[in-house]
């Protein structure tokens, strides 16, 4: 798996400014790393989503860890 610079690029490239599920943006980003989007790919693509929400970069919605159920979206400072 890519090193968190790369995951943090694939995973702002693949948000906009509207809500999308987490699970989706998990396997987009799973997808360009070549990697299953399940087990522990799927666990870190989620702890880099975390950190770029504590950064400021995204904006969630619902409880991350049910990647089906919960979204997140770009903020105002980095819409598309």
């Amino acid at each position: 798996m890519g090193g968190n610079e790369t995951i943090d690029d694939y995973i702002l490239e693949a948000c906009t400014k509207r809500f999308m599920k987490v699970a989706r943006i998990i396997v987009d980003v799973s997808q360009e790393l070549g990697q299953p989007p399940h087990d522990e790919n799927g666990l870190a693509i989620e702890k880099r989503i975390r950190s770029l929400i504590e950064a400021g970069k995204l904006e969630g919605a619902g409880d991350l860890s049910r990647w089906r159920f919960s979204e997140i979206r770009l903020t105002s400072t980095l819409e598309k």
